[in-house]
């Protein structure tokens, strides 16, 4: 843990970007490593399938 670390509850990297740097690697789904019915899980799983729960895709912003 780093004490430096503003807000130590929250994951080190987001788990939206952790969920799809895992299918970019050709992880299976299932090696989500947050627990069922949590935020992260959720959020990783967004990553994961490039869609929202909401069914949208999920599309990077762009600076204008």
């Amino acid at each position: 843990m780093n004490e430096d670390d503003p807000n130590p509850s929250q994951p080190a990297i987001d788990p939206t970007a952790e969920g799809a740097r895992a299918r970019a690697e050709h992880k299976p789904r299932e090696a989500c490593p947050y627990g069922a019915d949590t935020e992260e899980r959720h959020e990783w799983l967004e990553g994961y399938d490039g869609m929202s729960t909401e069914g949208s895709v999920l599309v990077p912003e762009t600076k204008q």
